[in-house]
């Protein structure tokens, strides 16, 4: 049986995260996710937020996709509301907070300007300065 060229090149891939690299689905969420900004709940329950440059999107992913670390991380509880269906209602202050680029001016700006395109959709409360934010499974 022939593969497809995207079937082999997985087959390629997934072959090589198995030889090189523990967490293959870890791996595979990160090359997905990496042209989007995200909070990232690692399976230590510790929050971080991922590719600080890249303001077209806002997500929520877990390490090894197991939503139950989100009930388990005190500090995603303390910055999140549960709005069920895998939607939060996140701090956006606290979310900023999370960035290496925290102090840049021009980051800052950014992230702003990416909440205030959201607001029409929904997705960011100028009230209450919350970010509605869906967890990727």
């Amino acid at each position: 049986m022939l593969l497809e060229y995207d079937e082999l090149n997985e087959e390629i891939f997934e072959e090589s995260c198995k030889k090189y690299f523990l967490n293959v689905d870890l791996l595979k969420a990160n090359l997905i996710w990496e042209f989007f900004l995200y909070l990232f709940v690692g399976a230590n329950c510790l929050i971080s937020l991922k590719d600080h440059e890249n303001f077209r999107s806002f997500d929520i992913l877990t390490e090894n996709n197991d939503p139950s670390t989100l009930t388990r991380s005190e500090e995603f509880l303390l910055i999140s509301e549960d709005l069920g269906n895998g939607h939060y209602w996140l701090e956006a202050k606290a979310v900023a907070r999370l960035s290496l680029e925290y102090e840049d001016k021009d980051w800052i700006k950014s992230y702003w300007e990416m909440l205030a395109k959201a607001e029409p959709f929904g997705y960011f409360d100028p009230i209450k300065c919350q970010i509605k934010a869906h967890l990727v499974e």
